[in-house]
């Protein structure tokens, strides 16, 4: 595990861009699966930015989306579908065959877990995963209930959402929504990624890093199974950093 502090929250942003950008120069075609929420937001702007100026070309990948919630789709606000292509893949002007997002629309949930599998397997498995950390410990949907009960899960799976995920995830809404269920990548499957790259920004996330990245590794908390991953990265910001007491590098 490496664990990287930045200056500041821009900087974090232009750290987790440099780092993708070297995977997309350096594995064309490859797999990258992206997470959608506030906190990888910065690095997508800066990776269109680069893309609009020619130093990268993010269509020479394809991407898969990590999670949504059940029962939300694209016109839906807030929904993983829609954060994502409004804020990455239409800027891109990232043509449909070369990413797939979970349908939270769909009627038939299991087998549109069977399709985000197909995809991955398709295209090589995953590359490069980029990862936030919820407020509960959680990669993607992946819950510490889950953990605790189920073990990591290959492939891809429909979860129950935590109490903590369904409280938290009024903020991305415009309005209240009931969401309960959701569509992830599994555990296992994302630790099979070539490499893992896990950004945390904001004091609202220092509690959660510390027990994930200094304390022992647990199930309930499912980002500290990251740590044995021999290509795993973990970029903070000074305020998600706050108390930190692991090795790190200060850049």
């Amino acid at each position: 595990m490496e664990i990287i502090v930045a200056d500041t929250a821009d900087h974090l942003d232009a750290l987790a861009a440099d780092r993708v950008a070297d995977y997309i120069r350096a594995h064309p075609g490859r797999l990258l699966c992206l997470a959608a929420g506030q906190t990888p937001l910065g690095m997508m702007r800066v990776l269109l930015d680069r893309h609009r100026r020619g130093e990268i070309d993010l269509g020479a990948m394809r991407y898969a989306g990590l999670d949504d919630w059940l029962g939300l789709g694209y016109a839906d606000a807030g929904s993983c579908a829609q954060f994502l292509r409004d804020n990455f893949y239409h800027p891109a002007g990232m043509p449909a065959d070369r990413f797939r997002l979970f349908d939270g629309l769909t009627e038939a949930p299991e087998a549109e877990c069977r399709e985000m599998e197909a995809w991955i397997a398709a295209h090589g498995g995953l590359g490069l995963s980029v990862l936030g950390i919820g407020l509960n410990g959680h990669v993607g949907f992946n819950e510490p209930e889950h953990l605790v009960r189920h073990g990591p899960s290959r492939g891809c799976l429909v979860v129950d959402l935590d109490e903590t995920t369904r409280r938290v995830s009024q903020k991305y809404f415009a309005k209240p929504l009931p969401v309960a269920r959701g569509l992830t990548i599994g555990f296992a499957e994302l630790a099979a990624s070539d490499r893992i790259l896990l950004l945390a920004g904001g004091a609202a996330k220092a509690d959660i890093a510390r027990r994930a990245f200094a304390e022992n590794a647990t199930p309930a908390v499912p980002a500290s199974l990251l740590r044995t991953h021999p290509r795993f990265t973990v970029l903070l910001d000074p305020a998600a950093a706050a108390g930190w007491h692991g090795p790190s590098n200060t850049v």
